[in-house]
């Protein structure tokens, strides 16, 4: 519907198994990069994204969305599981207000209405969140303290 609305705006990037053609308006360019299994071509397939589109119903902490951030690409993702934790509206991306294809559109549309300055904003600030949030060595330090912690509470019993 967004692409009968706003003709020649739209290119879908994908990457991975599948194929999305069959599902999308035939008016929209779809680049369907397969597989990627180089974190170099992943990196390079994100940062060639304006945004991600992440339409799942359900997810812990997808780490697709992760990836995205960590490239600078802010989401637009459904109010589900960790997205809620990782696309902050307004500041790494977008949420859709309820879990619908029109919810998602209207998701959507919002983020072409902004202006570039606005969407520039939202991928600096997506990059900080992931490096602040999805660090390995604070995720280590972080794991150890825990078990350091469940160590010391048994062997003080």
């Amino acid at each position: 519907m967004l692409a009968n609305s706003h003709p020649n705006t739209f290119q879908v990037l994908t990457f991975g198994g599948g194929d999305l053609r069959k599902k999308l308006n035939p008016h929209i360019t779809i680049t369907a990069l397969g597989r990627l299994t180089d974190d170099t071509a992943k990196v390079q397939a994100y940062q060639a994204a304006d945004v991600l589109l992440f339409a799942s119903r359900g997810d812990n902490l997808p780490l697709t969305i992760q990836e995205a951030l960590a490239c600078g690409t802010p989401v637009i993702a459904n109010r589900v599981g960790g997205a809620v934790e990782m696309v902050i509206p307004g500041q790494t991306g977008l949420l859709t207000e309820q879990l619908s294809p029109e919810s998602f559109q209207l998701a959507i549309a919002s983020f072409l209405k902004l202006p570039t300055n606005k969407r520039n904003t939202l991928a600096l600030q997506a990059r900080e969140f992931a490096v602040a949030n999805f660090d390995l060595a604070r995720h280590v330090e972080h794991t150890l303290a825990q078990y350091t912690k469940a160590i010391n509470d048994f062997t003080a019993n």
